[in-house]
């Protein structure tokens, strides 16, 4: 039987590290500087890159602040 053997990490140093993926992930792909986290986020949170292509953000939106992002839809 093979020894696994398990590390400590802190959550935030997990979700660090998924952004880190999240991003490389996304290539060469360029987006406005306000949108990227909220889509990183999204993606996260869904494990659904399609997200990237699909999202649509409202006229001034997308800054990561409630406000800005309780518009956002999904584009069908």
């Amino acid at each position: 039987m093979k020894h696994i053997e398990l590390q400590r990490v802190a959550p935030a140093d997990i979700e660090a590290r998924s952004m880190e993926l999240i991003g490389r992930e996304l290539g060469e792909r360029v987006f406005p500087a306000e949108q990227l986290p909220v889509i990183k986020r999204v993606i996260h949170t869904t494990a659904d890159f399609e997200y990237a292509d699909n999202l649509v953000f409202p006229p001034g939106g997308g800054g990561g602040r409630r406000g800005h992002t309780a518009g956002l839809h999904h584009r069908d």
